[in-house]
């Protein structure tokens, strides 16, 4: 159920390294980590566009559909992140798991080793289908 190979971004990126994140692995969403790999958040397509200056947002847009640069945007993806995350450890089953999910109303959930690493990624969608 878990999805290994999850795409992440520093904290510090810049927005034009956010976007070009979000084309290059062709996914929605992106776990936010430290330096040690750890999730601080995440952020969605729709967090790069709603959470940047009104005037810039039309311009992410397009850029996240690759059809232009970037916005000179000065925001990192710490600013853009929600930052509440929700997670489990890889022993978590998959009842809890989805009742985790579905109480707390969240379309995904990190996965994260011992160290509190970012290992995995669990949807919502496909997790209520396996169970």
């Amino acid at each position: 159920i878990m999805i290994p190979e999850i795409p992440t971004i520093e904290q510090d990126a810049p927005l034009a390294d956010v976007v070009t994140r979000f084309i290059e692995a062709g996914t929605r969403r992106l776990i936010v980590v430290n330096e040690t790999g750890q999730p601080l958040g995440l952020i969605s397509d729709a967090d790069a566009v709603t959470r940047v200056q009104p005037a810039s947002q039309h311009g992410v847009m397009q850029a996240l559909r690759g059809k232009r640069a970037v916005p000179d945007e000065k925001i990192t993806a710490a600013q853009l992140m929600s930052r509440e995350v929700l997670s489990a450890s890889p022993d978590t089953t998959l009842t809890e798991a989805a009742h985790l999910m579905l109480s707390q109303k969240r379309k995904w959930m990190v996965v994260v080793d011992a160290q509190g690493k970012a290992i995995g990624l669990v949807d919502r969608q496909v997790l209520i289908k396996a169970v």
